[in-house]
């Protein structure tokens, strides 16, 4: 980024109210625009004031073709797994997830949330696009592919998923207001004791109201996938460590990107399985986790092995 872009940012945020934070983050050049209402709405996505293409509405997800699915993520325990073995199931990938594609191994649906993901693995962001699977992004990770390569996004298999609270287009409410309006909306589930956590502790049983982030982007995948209507969710790699010994499968050791895994594992990520499982039993469906060393306990979300889940 030159000496101009980097003023023209510092100028952009410095013009933004306080109630819009969450675009501080963004190029001045990158806009959204909003086209119609509720379900059925997309966005129009701007770069340097040049319309480049449009998100499609979360309507507008491929439909489940069977009850369960498999999201992949992006733990070491990953590369034990015999992909030829899920050659015909339905795959959410996460992140990296992608790295596993090949000739064999298609998936379905593609989410990054996580902004930072985009320029320091550009090309698997190519590549899930280039797949044409549905391509699931949140809008600073939009922002990040214009700032790479914005002609990625004339694809025609672009989503924004939002995330509840952190939106392009509304004001971020506070902790107290955004409970309350959470407490207001039956498609929202939060907590029973964690409170005030400003959308990181809940469950979206509508993701056009936005998807709690749990700071784990699996946990946006679990959300999606309940909204689609899967029966059987089934997680591969939420091993949920981090450290020299335990990078993503798709990192070496020189080259490891930094987690918030260890931090956010006790206040946010536990409390929001918890969530998820009461959900699961009350709406019908099932989650699964398939990581033996997974550091969730089982008293949260059962483990099962893959051989039982494809039984």
């Amino acid at each position: 980024m030159n000496t101009w872009d980097k003023y023209r940012k510092w100028l952009y945020r410095k013009t933004l109210p306080n109630n819009l934070n969450q675009l501080k983050k963004l190029h001045p050049d990158f806009k959204l625009k909003k086209i119609g209402d509720k379900e059925n709405c997309y966005y129009e996505i701007f770069w340097k004031k040049k319309l480049i293409g449009k998100t499609n509405p979360l309507a507008n997800l491929k439909k489940p073709v069977s009850d369960r699915c498999f999201i992949v993520a992006t733990g070491p325990s990953i590369n034990e797994v015999d992909f030829q073995q899920l050659s015909s199931e339905t795959l959410f990938g996460v992140k990296g997830a992608v790295a596993k594609c090949d000739k064999n191994t298609f998936m379905q649906y593609h989410i990054v949330s996580d902004a930072t993901f985009i320029p320091q693995r550009f090309p698997l962001v190519e590549k899930m696009i280039n797949s044409k699977a549905d391509c699931l992004f949140s809008f600073v990770a939009l922002n990040h592919i214009c700032e790479c390569n914005p002609d990625l996004l004339k694809a025609d298999n672009i989503f924004l998923l939002p995330e509840i609270n952190y939106h392009y287009d509304l004001p971020k409410k506070n902790a107290v207001d955004f409970d309350q309006w959470a407490e207001s909306e039956p498609d929202l589930v939060l907590h029973d004791t964690v409170k005030l956590s400003k959308g990181r502790v809940g469950f979206s049983k509508n993701i056009n109201l936005g998807v709690f982030t749990a700071q784990t982007v699996v946990f946006e995948a679990i959300q999606t996938a309940a909204y689609l209507g899967f029966k059987k969710i089934n997680i591969l790699g939420m091993d949920l460590t981090f450290g020299q010994d335990t990078a993503r499968f798709y990192e070496q050791k020189n080259d490891i990107a930094k987690s918030r895994i260890n931090k956010d594992f006790e206040p946010y990520i536990v409390p929001s399985f918890e969530v998820a499982r009461n959900i699961a039993e009350q709406e019908g469906f099932e989650i699964f986790n398939l990581s033996p060393n997974s550091r969730l306990p089982e008293s949260i979300i059962k483990k099962i092995s893959i051989e039982q889940a494809l039984r």
